[in-house]
């Protein structure tokens, strides 16, 4: 689903991931709270974001798009998902409650 960790030029202990996820933009948003572990998050359409002490995480939603082959349409949007003040372990344990959240039968 995520095509990878990069560390965030100039930045330490910060780490960005990107992917096309098969969700609306309301659907990602339904889950969020969840695969974050956050119960409050700033929204400001598409850059959402969250801070909590020294840990910050951005989201950055593209444009929404309807996929499909013949009568099949999914939704799909592009999320970039940045991660301030993480170490990598961190990072690695954010990124992986993140995506089980967000794992459903392929999505």
């Amino acid at each position: 689903m995520f095509h990878g960790l990069s560390p965030v030029a100039g930045r330490a202990e910060a780490w960005t991931y990107e992917a096309d996820m098969a969700y609306s933009a309301h659907m990602f948003r339904y889950y969020l709270k969840a695969a974050t572990n956050v119960e409050s998050y700033e929204d400001h359409g598409n850059v959402i974001k969250s801070t909590f002490g020294a840990t910050s995480w951005e989201i950055t939603l593209g444009p929404e798009r309807r996929e499909g082959i013949g009568l099949i349409r999914i939704d799909r949007i592009q999320v970039k998902l940045q991660l301030f003040g993480y170490t990598r372990e961190q990072g690695d344990a954010f990124l992986t409650r993140f995506l089980h959240h967000y794992q459903r039968g392929g999505g």
